[in-house]
């Protein structure tokens, strides 16, 4: 006499379960990301700190961290000479002494020098701004702590 069977099948359940711990992952490490980016970002005025955000795509199971700040760009590959990549300006510039608002000074080979232009309006002279690089090392710092998360969460979500 055969006996019957019943098979279940949970396929859809558990991939429910995967894409909650997938979504929850992907919140968590973008908000931590953007945290830190503002933790190691230099403050001049402030503004690049109070920038860092992130967005979570659920349909690519994705985050994007970054800045709307012009200067976040500058800020992670640097400007003119300093440019992380070479490819910055090669010839310096030169910014208005009297509409200048920040707190640190353009400088040019490592010294604030102040140049006079036509009528005698003060200019700063610059070549450009080192590097910092603040996504990149955010993002080395928080790889091994995003990796243990991400099992721990998939672990739970299979348990």
């Amino acid at each position: 006499m055969l006996e019957s069977v019943t098979l279940e099948s949970n396929i859809l359940q558990a991939e429910g379960l995967l894409d909650d711990a997938v979504q929850q992952f992907l919140t968590e490490m973008g908000a931590l990301l953007a945290a830190d980016a503002a933790a190691m970002s230099p403050v001049d005025e402030g503004q690049l700190k109070g920038s860092w955000d992130y967005q979570v795509d659920t349909a690519e199971k994705s985050v994007t961290v970054g800045s709307n700040l012009e200067n976040a760009v500058w800020n992670e590959f640097g400007t003119g000479t300093h440019a992380a990549n070479g490819d910055g300006r090669a010839t310096p510039w030169y910014v208005p002494v009297a509409g200048y608002t920040g707190t640190r000074k353009p400088a040019y080979k490592g010294k604030v020098t102040v140049v006079y232009g036509k009528n005698g309006v003060r200019y700063f002279k610059t070549d450009g701004k080192a590097a910092q690089h603040t996504l990149q090392h955010t993002a080395d710092q928080d790889l091994p702590k995003a990796e243990k998360r991400l099992a721990a969460l998939l672990k739970r979500g299979l348990s």
